[in-house]
């Protein structure tokens, strides 16, 4: 199962309300989280954008099947998403960015 809204807050740093509203958007989807809150220095590192909400406790990157990844960008906008990225990495490998 996907992370829980405690986890969310809490273990990836996410504001509560940011917390919350990707809960909601993940719905018990099988996502496993692999970045939320990164520090300025932390997200240049990785590459993420100056301003980026992941520096502000705002945004979570979530991998899983094709199938919920998918389910979930459809859906995210109504628990608040601002952002809905889903980017593919060769065959194998993506991602879903949700911004809040």
């Amino acid at each position: 199962m996907g992370p829980t809204e405690h986890d969310l807050h809490h273990r990836w740093g996410l504001t509560r309300q940011a917390a919350h509203d990707a809960f909601r958007a993940i719905a018990g989807r099988d996502v496993r989280v692999t970045s939320g809150f990164r520090s300025p220095y932390r997200n240049r590192q990785v590459g993420g954008v100056p301003g980026s909400l992941h520096t502000k406790r705002r945004a979570v990157d979530l991998v899983g099947a094709r199938a919920d990844l998918v389910w979930i960008k459809a859906h995210a906008s109504s628990h608040r998403a601002t952002e809905r990225l889903h980017e593919y990495v060769g065959t194998t490998r993506e991602h879903l960015h949700l911004g809040f």
